[in-house]
């Protein structure tokens, strides 16, 4: 599994900024991940998926699609799109960790 940069992290914020992400997380553990973690972005559909895509590309971040395709879940009226190779750096934020209130 590759680790992002804070940078790098910087950047997969800001490309799920650019299209209206409902939110980042640092810490998904996506189906069949075994208790591993990576970073995912929730959606409202699955044309926001590409549209999120080509900002990756904006921000320099190619290289977190061709880690492995990415997976997607359902998560109810949203979808989330994870990268099972790619990890957030340490520290990164993720709200789901911290509390279960919001």
């Amino acid at each position: 599994m590759r680790t992002m940069t804070d940078d790098e992290w910087y950047g997969f914020l800001t490309a799920a900024d650019r299209v209206d992400a409902n939110e980042c997380r640092a810490r998904y553990g996506g189906r069949g991940m075994y208790g591993d973690k990576c970073v995912a972005v929730v959606l409202e559909d699955v044309a926001d998926a590409v549209k999120f895509g080509a900002s990756l590309v904006e921000e320099g971040l190619d290289w977190v699609a061709h880690q492995g395709r990415p997976a997607m879940d359902s998560m109810g009226r949203s979808v989330v799109l994870y990268f099972e190779n790619v990890a957030a750096p340490e520290g990164a934020g993720d709200e789901d960790d911290d509390d279960e209130e919001d």
